[in-house]
C-alpha cells in the first residue's frame, strides 16, 4: 500500500514539474502583440515559471492553421470567429475571459433580449409581423444578427433577399429604426426600402442616429415610435441609471418560445448569449495536455497584477480583451465550439444568411488552399456566407474546365487566360482587380512601344529589321502584345502558324528576349538565336531577375545600354526610371524627355501620353465564372466579394483578403492589388472586356489554326490545348 502511495506521489510531482515546465506556443498576429508576447516570456522565465515561445503568424487564420498542425499551441479568438476556428481548424476553446475576479459573477458579455410594451399590440413571435421595430444598428449582435437569424430560422421572417438582411427586416415590420441602414456596404445597390428607417429621428438613419446602439434602440420603444427592441439584458437598467423615465412593470420580454416574462426573467428569457472571448487549441491535443495548458492559463491569473491583461500604448486587444482580469478553464461540458456557443448564438452564425447558391473556388496549389481556406474562414466569422468551398485542381486548364463543367464555380486569371477560358470553354469575367484606391483605371495598365527620342527614323509602321528589347518570351507586354499587334496590322508574316518565336526572329534584326532559348518555351530547339544576342547570348538570356535585361525595367535598360530601336513595355516603365532610384549609372542622367512612344496612326509622342499612343490597355486579372451562371448569381458572387474586401481591406488588422501566406507570393490574386471592382453585366464576356486591339492581338497569336485540318470531334477542347502548347504557355505572366 505504501508503495502504491509512493508511486502516486511521484506521479503528482512529475506531473505539476512537466506542468510547470512545458514549452508553450502562444501564436501572435502583430508586431505589438509579438513585443507583448516576448514581454510576457520573459517575465515567467525571470520568475523560473512556464517557458513560452511566441510564434509569429501572418494573419489569425494562418495562427489556427499553426495550430491545427501542431506549431504553435494558443491564440485568443473573438466571439464571431469561434464558430469557424472550431469548424474549419477544428480548434477548441481551453479557457475564456472574465472581467471579474469574482467566481460568482457573470462569465458572458450579454444576453440578447426582445422587449416590447406589456400593454402593447405583440403577444407572440407571430405578432412581430407588420409591427414596428427598433434596433440597435444594421449587422449589430444583440440588435440585428441574433433576432434576425432566429426569425430567418423559424420561417417566421420570410427571406426577401438572401444577400441582404435589410430587405428581409424591412417586408417584414411595418416601419423600423435600423441605423445605417443606407450605408455603402448595407445598401450596395441604393436600392433599400425606405420604410426601414421611418421612425428614426433623422430618416437617413446614420450611425450618429439618436435611436443607435443599446440605449437609443430602447428609447425608440420607450418613447412610443416602436412596439419592439432588440437590446442587451442589462439596457434597461443602464436607461435608469442614465435618468431615462422607465416603467419597468409596462415592459415585457419576448421569449424565443413565444411566451412574455418580467424584464427581470432575462435569464430565462433571451434569445441568446453572447460569450466571453476564449483561448483555443487544438482539438487533437490529448486531455493531460490540454490539462497542462488549462493550468498555465489559469495560473496567469496570479500575474494580472503586472499588467499582462492590458495592452497599454502599444495597441488593443493584444493577446487578450483588454478589460479582462482573469482566466476561467473550460471542462469537457463547454470543450468544443458548439457547446461553448450555445443554440441561440449558433443560430446567429448558421442561419444569418443563407442563398443556396455553390461557391466553389478552384485551387492549382497546396498554398492556394491553404489560402482559399483562410478566405472561408473570414467569410464565415463575418457572416457573409457559409457556403464557399475550396475544390482542387490539378492546373489553370483543369480549373478552367471544372467550371465549364460545373464541379467549380470560380477562379483567378490573366488577360490572356480570360481570352483563351472565354473564348474555348464559355468562361466570363466578372469581378477584376484593381491596383489603385480610387476609380477603374487600376483595372489596367497599357502596352507601349518606346523608342529614343533621338532616334527620329523609328515609327510603328517600320520596325522590321529593327532591334527590339522585350521584357520575357510569353509575358503580356513584352510578347504577347507587340507580336500580336504586328502580325494583327499585317507587319509580321506569320511564316510558322505555330511558333510565334519563328516569326519574331525573322522580323527582327536582334532582339533581348529573356527566356527565348530555354527549352521551356524552345522544347523544340527552333527558336532563333537572334533573338538573345542583344542580351549578350544565349547564356545570359535566362528568364528571371539574374538577366538584367529582364522585365519592364530590364527591357528599357536593353534600349539603352545596347543602343536597340524600342522596347516594348507598360506604361508607366519610363516615369518608374526616371523618378525611381538613380544609383545605377545606366540611369543616372535619364530623363522622361528622352524618350517618346510610337503611336498606331505612325506619330510619336511624349512617353506622358500613353493613354491615347499606346498598342492596347491590358486589363488586369480577374475573378471568371462560367457563362450560363444568371446574372443573379453572378451578382450574388460579386456582393459575397465586396463583403469580404470591406471587412478585410489592406487597413485590416485582422486579416487581408487579399495577402498572400508568409513567405507566398502572388496566391489567388495579385499581391499588388488594392481592391476588386465589380464587372458590368454588358462587359461580363471576354470580347468587351479585353477591347479591341488586345483581343485583335491575341486572335492574331491564336494557333487554333494548327487544328484547322484536325479531326472536329473534339476540337474545341484541343484548340485550348494546342494554344497553351504550341506557343509554349505555362501561365502568363504580367
Amino acid at each position: 500500500m505504501a508503495v502504491i502511495v509512493l508511486i502516486l506521489c511521484i506521479s503528482v510531482i512529475c506531473n505539476v514539474f512537466s506542468t510547470a515546465q512545458a514549452d508553450v506556443k502562444w501564436c501572435v498576429t502583430s508586431q505589438p502583440e509579438s513585443a507583448k508576447c516576448e514581454s510576457l516570456r520573459k517575465y515567467l522565465a525571470d520568475n523560473h515559471l512556464t517557458q513560452l515561445r511566441c510564434i509569429k503568424g501572418g494573419s489569425r487564420y494562418e495562427c489556427w492553421r499553426y495550430i491545427k498542425n501542431g506549431d504553435a499551441d494558443l491564440i485568443r479568438v473573438d466571439d464571431t470567429e469561434i464558430y469557424s476556428a472550431g469548424k474549419l481548424y477544428d480548434l477548441k476553446p481551453v479557457a475564456k475571459e472574465t472581467f471579474s475576479s469574482d467566481s460568482n459573477a457573470e462569465t458572458f458579455m450579454y444576453k440578447a433580449v426582445v422587449v416590447v410594451k406589456a400593454d402593447g399590440p405583440i403577444k407572440s413571435l407571430e405578432d412581430l409581423r407588420g409591427k414596428k421595430s427598433c434596433h440597435t444598428g444594421v449587422g449589430r449582435t444583440v440588435g440585428w444578427t441574433i433576432p434576425v437569424s432566429s426569425l430567418l430560422k423559424e420561417k417566421i421572417m420570410p427571406q426577401a433577399d438572401c444577400d441582404n438582411t435589410v430587405k428581409s427586416v424591412a417586408a417584414f415590420f411595418s416601419q423600423s429604426c435600423a441605423p445605417t441602414a443606407f450605408t455603402s456596404i448595407n445598401d450596395p445597390y441604393d436600392d433599400n426600402p425606405t420604410n426601414i428607417c421611418e421612425i428614426c429621428q433623422n430618416k437617413l438613419c446614420p450611425k450618429d442616429e439618436q435611436f443607435f446602439g443599446y440605449l437609443g434602440a430602447f428609447k425608440c420603444l420607450n418613447d412610443g415610435m416602436g412596439d419592439v427592441a432588440f437590446v442587451k439584458h442589462r439596457t434597461i437598467d443602464d436607461a435608469v441609471d442614465a435618468g431615462i423615465n422607465v416603467n419597468k412593470e409596462n415592459l415585457r420580454l419576448l421569449c424565443r418560445d413565444g411566451s412574455l416574462k418580467h424584464v427581470n426573467e432575462w435569464n430565462m428569457c433571451n434569445w441568446a448569449t453572447r460569450p466571453t472571448d476564449v483561448i483555443m487549441t487544438s482539438s487533437s491535443k490529448n486531455e493531460m495536455d490540454i490539462g497542462q495548458l488549462r493550468t498555465f492559463l489559469e495560473s496567469l491569473n496570479a500575474s494580472a497584477s503586472v499588467g499582462f491583461f492590458q495592452s497599454g500604448s502599444g495597441g488593443k486587444d493584444l493577446m487578450f480583451t483588454d478589460g479582462i482580469n482573469h482566466l476561467i478553464g473550460i471542462g469537457k461540458s463547454q470543450a468544443n465550439y458548439k457547446t461553448y456557443l450555445e443554440p441561440g448564438y449558433l443560430t446567429s452564425m448558421e442561419n444569418y444568411t443563407y442563398c443556396g447558391i455553390n461557391f466553389r473556388w478552384c485551387v492549382k496549389t497546396a498554398v492556394e488552399k491553404d489560402k482559399c481556406n483562410d478566405m472561408k474562414a473570414a467569410l464565415i466569422s463575418k457572416r457573409i456566407t457559409r457556403e464557399m468551398e475550396c475544390v482542387d485542381g490539378a492546373s489553370n486548364d483543369d480549373c478552367i474546365e471544372q467550371i465549364e463543367q460545373g464541379t467549380a464555380d470560380v477562379m483567378t486569371l490573366g488577360a490572356k487566360e480570360v481570352y483563351s477560358a472565354g473564348r474555348y470553354e464559355n468562361l466570363v469575367p466578372i469581378s477584376a482587380e484593381n491596383y489603385k484606391d480610387i476609380g477603374e483605371e487600376g483595372t489596367s495598365y497599357w502596352a507601349v512601344a518606346v523608342v529614343r527620342k533621338q532616334n527620329r527614323g523609328v515609327n510603328i509602321n517600320n520596325l522590321k529589321g529593327t532591334k527590339s528589347c522585350h521584357t520575357g518570351i510569353m509575358k503580356q507586354t513584352g510578347w504577347i502584345l507587340p507580336v500580336g499587334f504586328l502580325i494583327a496590322h499585317g507587319q509580321m508574316a506569320k511564316t510558322d502558324k505555330c511558333n510565334m518565336a519563328v516569326n519574331v526572329g525573322n522580323f527582327f534584326k536582334e532582339s533581348c528576349v529573356p527566356g527565348a532559348l530555354n527549352p521551356k518555351y524552345n522544347p523544340d530547339g527552333t527558336n532563333p538565336k537572334n533573338l538573345c544576342s542583344l542580351c549578350g547570348g544565349e547564356q545570359f538570356c535566362h528568364r528571371n531577375v539574374t538577366n538584367k535585361y529582364y522585365s519592364y525595367i530590364g527591357a528599357l535598360r536593353c534600349l539603352v545600354e545596347k543602343n536597340a530601336d524600342v522596347a516594348f513595355v507598360k506604361h508607366t516603365t519610363v516615369m518608374d526610371v526616371v523618378n525611381g532610384d538613380k544609383g545605377e549609372p545606366w540611369s543616372a542622367s535619364l530623363t522622361s524627355t528622352d524618350f517618346e512612344l510610337l503611336c498606331l496612326d505612325g506619330s510619336r509622342q511624349p512617353v506622358t501620353e500613353w493613354a491615347t499612343c499606346n498598342l492596347a490597355r491590358v486589363p488586369s486579372q480577374a475573378v471568371v465564372t462560367n457563362k450560363k451562371k444568371s446574372e443573379t448569381i453572378r451578382k450574388h458572387y460579386q456582393r459575397v466579394l465586396n463583403k469580404a474586401q470591406y471587412y478585410y481591406n489592406n487597413q485590416s488588422s485582422i486579416f487581408n483578403f487579399f495577402q498572400p501566406p508568409s513567405g507566398s507570393k502572388d496566391v489567388i490574386f495579385k499581391d499588388k492589388i488594392v481592391k476588386l471592382t465589380n464587372i458590368p453585366p454588358l462587359i461580363q464576356n471576354y470580347k468587351t472586356w479585353l477591347g479591341a486591339e488586345y483581343l485583335k492581338a491575341l486572335e492574331a497569336i491564336d494557333v487554333h489554326q494548327c487544328t484547322s485540318n484536325a479531326n472536329p470531334i473534339g476540337q474545341t477542347q484541343l484548340s485550348l490545348v494546342v494554344l497553351f502548347a504550341a506557343i509554349h504557355i505555362v501561365r502568363v505572366v504580367v
